[in-house]
């Protein structure tokens, strides 16, 4: 089916064999059914490097797609609520492809419990394929995948990491498990450069989640929505429970990360500002300290967040050098004419104050 023909590209009216070597240049003839193309010998590798990619294409897209995977994705942050899990469930029922996404996290800094949530979406219309798209979950080898996070150093936990599991049911190929180990955004951004296919995989929880549910994230739930998708998480716990979603030959359980878990629950906000000393003054310390009184027309507006307010050391509060939402201000002035600050631990005549205002969503048991 290919060939190539070795010719030379001068008129061979050299004088002798050796001249006309010298001066000739080689010339490579690809051929290709349907194409003929002519380059020289210098350009062979760019040549040969094209029809190894188009031949890896070609092997990609003859690869199954799976039956069923699931992905455990693990997040960590350096604030509140400090860890979360995700679970995205795609498997095949009948006719239809059905795709369930789960979130698991505490229920808030200051709140106590568990809290799951699922959102499910099922289509006719819609195939394995579509939903993973180019991915290729059964056409990845591990191999592969151990060379690709062989240069990756450790991460900073500042920089919010996360790991996932991937399990794949290939038909013919068996079970697929691949891990990916923590990683930093900025290591995600190289792995794309360095291995497209497997940060293919590793973003694969995301882009699902995308088709088949849409890219708002940060879309706020009503108090009704969030009990809705707490109400369809039921089913999915008593699965982890059982032992589901488990990959195989892990030595771990669900119970200790859906420990506290009580079922769904409805609550309000509950208004918590408190004092951050890690962006105020280095080494500030109160000899008295009491905490704004958060207003009410915030918490129905459900608005939040840090306020700044800089004071004197003749107790004087400078208005003028607050910073936040007008609707806080007012409080952490107020606040702050009772404070006592230990000018001991202060280098200077000013101390700069930092104060949250948070509203935890903290649910409560439904009533009777």
């Amino acid at each position: 089916m290919f060939g190539r023909d070795r010719r030379c590209a001068c008129s061979g009216r050299a004088a002798n064999a050796a001249e006309e070597n010298r001066k000739c240049r080689r010339v490579v003839v690809i051929r290709v059914p349907g194409a003929y193309q002519r380059v020289t010998a210098a350009n062979l590798n760019h040549v040969r490097t094209l029809l190894l990619i188009t031949f890896s294409l070609a092997s990609a897209s003859a690869a199954a797609s799976p039956t069923n995977f699931y992905i455990i994705q693990n997040f960590s942050y350096d604030g509140p609520p400090h860890w979360a899990v995700g679970v995205l469930d795609v498997r095949t029922e009948g006719p239809d492809t059905l795709v369930r996404r789960a979130h698991i996290s505490p229920s808030g800094n200051h709140c106590h419990g568990i809290t799951v949530k699922v959102i499910e979406s099922r289509s006719a219309l819609r195939t394995m394929r579509d939903l993973i798209g180019r991915t290729q979950i059964c056409g990845v080898r591990n191999r592969e995948l151990r060379r690709a996070y062989r240069k990756s150093k450790p991460v900073d936990l500042l920089e919010h990491p996360s790991s996932s599991t991937i399990v794949a049911d290939c038909g013919d190929g068996g079970v697929r498990v691949f891990e990916h180990p923590e990683q930093s955004w900025q290591q995600q951004k190289k792995l794309k450069l360095r291995s497209p296919r497997v940060a293919g995989l590793r973003d694969l929880f995301w882009e699902v989640s995308a088709r088949a549910f849409g890219s708002n994230r940060s879309r706020v739930l009503s108090e009704d929505e969030d009990y809705a998708l707490q109400v369809a998480a039921v089913p999915l716990v008593e699965e982890l429970r059982g032992g589901e979603f488990i990959p195989p030959g892990a030595s771990w359980s669900w119970q200790r990360t859906i420990d506290g878990y009580r079922g769904p629950k409805r609550g309000g906000y509950k208004p918590i500002p408190y004092w951050n000393p890690s962006a105020s003054t280095p080494g500030l310390r109160f000899k008295s300290f009491t905490s704004p009184t958060f207003p009410n027309l915030a918490i129905q507006a459900r608005i939040g967040g840090p306020t700044k307010i800089q004071i004197h050391r003749d107790h004087s509060v400078d208005e003028a050098e607050t910073s936040g939402h007008p609707l806080l201000l007012p409080a952490l002035v107020e606040a702050a004419r009772s404070w006592q600050i230990d000018w001991s631990t202060v280098d200077g005549d000013t101390a700069l104050v930092a104060v949250r205002f948070d509203l935890e969503h903290c649910r409560e048991e439904p009533p009777d």
